[in-house]
């Protein structure tokens, strides 16, 4: 089955807890299903460009452990979590993009210099 609720021109994370306790938990627990798959976006990201949402990482997050507890108790922890995007992709980037070149090239400059720093004798 497929559970679809609509939560309004811009998703608030009181939205999606209300959702959660109100609709998915108790339609989840109806069904039984064997596995959970969660069809997720950044679209509802606070930083998409759209302004669809005001949901931060760490409620992506706290949606994330809710959803892996309830599959835990129903089916055995079996979940299946795709990400669709966003429409503006920056909008979860790091400040900085640790896995570009330029970047891992400083940070094994900066651990480099910190090795050959003389340690001290105890």
């Amino acid at each position: 089955g497929v559970l679809n609720i609509p939560l309004g021109a811009r998703v608030t994370a009181h939205a999606v807890g209300t959702a959660f306790s109100g609709s998915v938990t108790p339609k989840v627990e109806e069904f039984s299903p064997e596995l959970i798959i969660v069809s997720a976006g950044f679209d509802a990201h606070k930083n998409d460009p759209l302004g669809l949402g005001g949901l931060t990482a760490e409620d992506f997050g706290t949606i994330t452990e809710v959803v892996c507890k309830l599959a835990h108790r129903i089916c055995s922890g079996r979940v299946i979590s795709i990400l669709e995007g966003g429409y503006g992709v920056p909008c979860c980037r790091l400040p900085t993009d640790l896995f570009s070149p330029d970047e891992a090239l400083k940070r094994a400059g900066a651990d480099n210099a910190a090795s050959s720093e003389p340690q001290s004798a105890q």
